[in-house]
């Protein structure tokens, strides 16, 4: 579970693992976020190195664990 109140500029583009429930888990980098949400890109057509070009999602920070990289 990611605190989005402890958040600093310095996470965007982290990996995360979005824990969808009884769905399969789905990672992604964050793009932005505000109090409430983080705003996360899953995907890009492989162009990791320009996701924040794509369209992001909006997440509960509750349902995000930040992970090291890509499949970890």
């Amino acid at each position: 579970m990611i605190d989005v109140s402890k958040m600093k500029q310095t996470d965007i583009g982290r990996w995360v693992k979005f824990d969808k429930g009884f769905r399969r888990e789905e990672t992604g980098r964050i793009k932005s976020f505000n109090s409430l949400y983080v705003f996360v890109v899953f995907k890009c057509d492989g162009n990791w190195d320009a996701y924040d070009r794509y369209t992001a999602e909006t997440v509960h920070p509750e349902r995000l664990d930040f992970i090291e990289k890509e499949g970890d």
